[in-house]
């Protein structure tokens, strides 16, 4: 009896019921019909193909960007004569400029060729792409051929050497040899006028006009 009244006397504690823990349920994706899978699948693929080509096109643009700064940089730098060696870097820079927009013109052409399919590109669009690839490697080259009908006659018969001539552009050595024919057809000229070497200030032959 006396056990029995000292458990009354103490404080009851309040039950504790342990919570259920809240689970997340993940919302369930909805099935897709196989028309309509066949559809999504289209459209990424499409967007994929779409995204492929242009990266490509950013890619292309990049090295022609480079070559057409490259070029212009060597052309102000082959204008300034009165700097020593400026000529050479000028070349040197224009060659550097060729190296950049030839190497993105047929990297680009040929990421077009070997890739059509997973581009979803049509054989007339890849003819077309190539064409503007090329045309615009050929008018720099044809630019630079003309520009380089003034440059100086040892750099010219530099070039003209083994084994620098392997390495250049058809047009841009055919150029070369006109100019260097035109420049030895002056020096012939001008040594039957004086009969002799014609009287130079600094290597440079001096005119009449002069």
């Amino acid at each position: 009896m006396r056990n029995r009244l000292q458990q009354l006397r103490r404080p009851l504690r309040a039950a504790v019921v342990p919570r259920a823990k809240a689970v997340l349920k993940e919302p369930k994706t909805p099935l897709l019909s196989p028309e309509a899978a066949k559809k999504k699948a289209a459209e990424e693929k499409a967007k994929a193909a779409l995204m492929l080509r242009f990266s490509n096109e950013n890619s292309y643009l990049n090295w022609a960007r480079n070559g057409v700064l490259s070029s212009g940089v060597g052309v102000a730098m082959y204008a300034q004569e009165h700097h020593r060696g400026a000529q050479l870097s000028g070349a040197g820079l224009l060659l550097l400029g060729f190296g950049y927009i030839g190497v993105g013109s047929f990297k680009y052409m040929f990421y077009i060729w070997r890739f059509r399919k997973v581009m979803a590109t049509s054989w007339p669009s890849v003819i077309a792409s190539c064409s503007h690839a090329a045309i615009a490697l050929g008018i720099w080259l044809t630019a630079t051929a003309s520009f380089l009908e003034s440059i100086p006659l040892e750099m010219d018969v530099l070039l003209l050497e083994e084994p620098f001539i392997q390495y250049l552009p058809s047009r841009i050595a055919q150029g070369l040899i006109q100019t260097y024919n035109l420049q030895q057809d002056e020096y012939d000229a001008q040594q039957q006028q004086y009969g002799s070497p014609p009287p130079s200030v600094g290597g440079r032959p001096i005119d009449d006009d002069e």
